[in-house]
């Protein structure tokens, strides 16, 4: 979602804003719940971009495949 100087993503009851620009990124992010990283690499020279990934990965809101299959 954008809104004004911030695109923002809701996970779980969160916002989490990043500054505009992003919005593909956050899309990316909402189709799937497990990751691969062909689906994010594009944005992780980004630096809000991979501390939201950081944060969201941590928090335990994805998947990763091969990971407790």
């Amino acid at each position: 979602m954008t809104a004004g100087a911030e695109d923002l993503l809701f996970a779980n009851g969160d916002c989490h804003p990043l500054p505009a620009g992003h919005a593909d990124f956050l899309a990316a992010l909402c189709r799937r719940s497990a990751l691969t990283a062909e689906a994010v690499l594009p944005w992780l020279d980004a630096a809000p971009c991979a501390d939201l990934l950081t944060h969201l990965f941590n928090a335990g809101h994805f998947l990763t495949p091969g990971v407790g299959d």
